[in-house]
Order: C-alpha cells, then structure tokens, then sequence
C-alpha cells in the first residue's frame, strides 16, 4: 500500500494516474469517476484536519 500525504493540486493528474495504474495491475478496471471523487474526498477531509 502506498500512502500519499500533503499532496497538491499540481500534484493531482499524477495521483489519479498512479491509481489507475494500480488498480489495472491488479486486474481492476479504473473508473476515473470514483478516483476523482477519492481525490475530492481526501481533500476535504484534509481541509477539515487543518481548522
């Protein structure tokens, strides 16, 4: 398992491409729909810590 952590949003293409390429390794077809909803997820949950 990998962890990303303080990740940016210049840094989002490349997250949402590492994702996808794990999930084709192990035999998962990525839905790009459901990793940028992750992406979103994450973000705001990393928004929420800060305050």
């Amino acid at each position: 398992m990998v962890t990303i952590s303080r990740a940016s949003l210049s840094n989002r293409e490349e997250i949402e491409k590492l994702i996808a390429e794990y999930h084709a390794s192990e035999g998962i077809t990525p839905i790009k729909e459901r990793i940028a909803w992750l992406w979103r997820f994450t973000r705001l949950r990393q928004n929420s810590d800060e305050s």
